[in-house]
């Protein structure tokens, strides 16, 4: 009798501390560490430290939508080179940009949070590429910029593409570094699916969930994208990791087969590079920004 309920003890105390093990799981990956974000006065804070003072934090209204992006520099008539993120991401992907002078002289810079994560309506998943392309035009309307330059990575790439589709008189140049734009190589999503059961999204933070659902039906958003590409009369320079394990390299062959109305197609393939080439080769990719702004 008194091993039955030592045994019995001991299973109810292992079934609370698994019980408290998980508990305490969900609170790390719910904590900040994991929401891939921070707030502006810290991302003001990293800016000042590394010498950006002439910054603003903007935001406004698409219908029901909250966006969120950082502008360094300003006035109507000068070109813009919009960044935008991968999946996940926020506007901060882009510090080592927004902070170098030889750009900010040549341009106002813009970094938006895309929709669902920063502080876009955070949690809040926009599926559609071409619905996010509207949410974000709005920068380009108030800046009004002379030419618009946009830098996508990774799932920034197709946002960046869609949006030189559905405005080719708004967007000048694009720059796509490893991005995720091939439907062909876009890998299985069976795994993802698994993660966004109603009971299971619990288990995962809020940018991993966005990420996540976007990244589900980007298949299908890319193949609604192909009889576009001939519509984009911008300039193009397309990055790409040679070994991206993340996104496979022939996107950049991709991209350059379909960019058949693009008055220039230059592409970079970097040998031994990954799919965190916007951080290695951040001189290479802003040496193409200022040739694109010349």
């Amino acid at each position: 009798m008194c091993t039955m309920t030592a045994n019995k003890r001991f299973r109810f105390k292992k079934r609370y501390l698994l019980l408290g093990l998980f508990i305490a799981l969900l609170s790390v990956l719910h904590s900040g560490c994991f929401s891939l974000r921070q707030s502006n006065a810290s991302f003001a804070k990293k800016l000042e430290n590394r010498g950006q003072q002439d910054y603003q934090f903007h935001s406004y209204e698409v219908g029901e939508r909250q966006m969120n992006y950082v502008q360094v520099g300003e006035g109507a008539g000068r070109p813009l080179v919009l960044f935008l993120h991968g999946s996940p991401g926020a506007a901060d992907a882009y510090l080592e940009y927004l902070v170098k002078p030889e750009l900010n002289e040549k341009a106002v810079l813009a970094s938006v949070d895309r929709p669902g994560f920063g502080h876009s309506d955070f949690g809040k998943t926009e599926k559609s590429l071409a619905q996010q392309a509207a949410y974000i035009r709005p920068i380009i309307d108030r800046i009004q910029p002379s030419k618009t330059i946009l830098c996508g990575h990774s799932f920034g790439g197709p946002v960046a593409a869609r949006m030189a589709i559905d405005f080719p008189d708004l967007i000048d140049g694009i720059i796509l570094v490893a991005p995720s734009i091939d439907p062909e190589l876009e890998p299985g999503t069976w795994w993802r699916k698994i993660f966004n059961v109603p009971i299971l999204r619990l288990l995962v933070p809020t940018a991993l969930r966005v990420c996540n659902q976007e990244i589900i039906p980007l298949k299908k958003e890319l193949e609604i994208m192909l009889p576009g590409w001939e519509q984009i009369e911008a300039e193009a320079t397309i990055f790409q990791g040679e070994k991206d394990r993340l996104v496979p390299a022939g996107n950049a062959d991709f991209a350059h087969k379909m960019l058949t109305n693009s008055p220039a197609v230059d592409m970079h393939m970097i040998p031994g590079g990954n799919h965190f080439i916007l951080w290695s080769e951040v001189d290479q990719i802003t040496a193409a920004i200022l040739k694109m702004l010349d």
